[in-house]
């Protein structure tokens, strides 16, 4: 399996598994459950955190080399890195 192919199965696991949860999750739990299950499998994801000035909102999502993989590609252009975990 190729790494980003074990990306997209985490990924969809992750998704799939949010729908049984009794409570609405929330992206920092879905970063960090999706950052664990990578990292367990060797892949050196890192989870993101993020905020925007306007109207004052936070995010956080799963990376792997710097590419996205547990949200749309597009989150970087809308939110500003805080830290990197």
């Amino acid at each position: 399996t190729t790494e980003r192919e074990l990306c997209r199965r985490v990924r969809s696991m992750v998704d799939r598994a949010q729908m049984y949860y009794p409570k609405k999750a929330m992206c920092l739990q879905h970063a960090a459950v999706v950052t664990c299950l990578l990292r367990r499998r060797g892949v050196p994801a890192e989870m993101v955190l993020a905020a925007q000035e306007f109207p004052p909102k936070a995010h956080a999502w799963t990376e792997v080399l710097n590419e996205v993989v547990s949200d749309s590609p597009t989150v970087k252009s809308k939110y500003r890195e805080l830290r990197r975990l």
